[in-house]
């Protein structure tokens, strides 16, 4: 009778464990498959975001917030960068851009803010769920707050150009102003994704298209002078030349504001190898009324089937260098002027 009994308790047992591990694997959350019936989507914007770690969970959803706006919003990723760049001369406002977005890791040209993470759920198997979610309310307040202290700062770059001759400075100026607009202008496509309405609320101080076109007129009275002794390495000036251009500034050989002098080279390498190989090097100097702003010097190699594609590589890898690097360093050095 008592082998009976145990043996009725162990199957007792048995059944439910089961029936508890069967009613865990149906006890899936409800946000999980439709969020919107625990968020209201007038009040949020959710999304959910899975990982073998709460981590991993937490930046899938994130990136599948940002997948949201990357949908309708196409950020030119040297706007951003441009952006950031100036940023990093105001402390305060790069402080406060910190702090809001501490938490946000992106592989993506969105940049946003305060998203928050609610429920999370752990299946059976260890894979790991989480909701991210905006506020839509006071993300909005968060975003007119932001677009209204651009807006000023805009304004403070407009009235110091107008007080000033100097075309570089003007230039300076009238960048920072059009750097901060190009960024004020993706803020109000979130802002208009995240609440419509409150998009209404904001009232443009400045004239985006008078700013542009003042620099573009401002740009042009700049005047750079190339001077690139080039061996076997043909094309650089003409490189040079593109990227002022794309700037906006004028090429001259006569009176210039700045001259860009220095050399460029390939030469063929001897390695012992059936591929063939050229080593390149630039050095390129820039002049402002007699005294070097900075000085650009790269180098590497390149190799192919023949010297004649590897030095068609070495080229292309030099004018990456020119339209990238140098054109960054140029820019660095150009705002800078503002300043003094």
């Amino acid at each position: 009778m008592r082998k009976t009994l145990v043996l009725f308790i162990i199957i007792l047992l048995t059944f439910s464990i089961s029936l508890s591990a069967y009613s865990k694997k149906k006890s899936r959350p409800k946000w999980l498959n439709n969020p919107k019936s625990v968020y209201n989507p007038q009040l949020y914007l959710t999304a959910i975001g899975e990982g073998d770690t709460r981590l991993e969970a937490e930046n899938s959803a994130i990136g599948a917030i940002s997948k949201i706006f990357e949908s309708k919003i196409n950020v030119d990723e040297s706007t951003k960068e441009e952006y950031q760049e100036l940023l990093k001369n105001d402390k305060a406002q790069a402080s406060t851009s910190t702090k809001i977005n501490k938490s946000i890791k992106l592989n993506s040209s969105q940049t946003l803010f305060n998203i928050q993470f609610g429920e999370s759920y752990t299946d059976d198997l260890g894979r790991t769920y989480v909701l991210a979610y905006l506020d839509r309310m006071k993300t909005a307040d968060i975003y007119l707050d932001k677009i209204e202290t651009n807006s000023k700062k805009i304004n403070q770059y407009l009235k110091l150009e107008n007080m000033i001759t100097d075309p570089i400075k003007k230039y300076s100026y009238l960048k920072s102003a059009l750097v901060v607009a190009n960024w004020n202008e993706v803020l109000l496509s979130q802002l208009d994704i995240i609440s419509p309405s409150m998009k209404d609320f904001n009232e443009k101080s400045y004239d985006v298209v008078k700013i542009k076109n003042t620099f573009n007129k401002v740009a042009k009275e700049i005047k750079f002078n190339i001077k690139i002794d080039a061996k076997n390495a043909t094309g650089v000036s003409d490189y040079l030349t593109s990227l002022i251009n794309k700037c906006g500034f004028s090429v001259t050989n006569e009176n210039s504001d700045f001259i860009i002098s220095g050399t460029a080279e390939i030469k063929k390498m001897d390695l012992k190898r059936k591929v063939k190989f050229v080593h390149w090097e630039i050095f390129l100097k820039v002049v402002n009324k007699g005294d070097v702003i900075f000085s650009f010097q790269k180098s590497g190699r390149e190799g192919h089937i023949t010297y004649e594609q590897a030095k068609s590589r070495a080229l292309r890898e030099i004018n990456k260098k020119i339209q990238k690097q140098f054109y960054k360093e140029l820019m660095n050095h150009i705002m800078k002027y503002s300043e003094n």
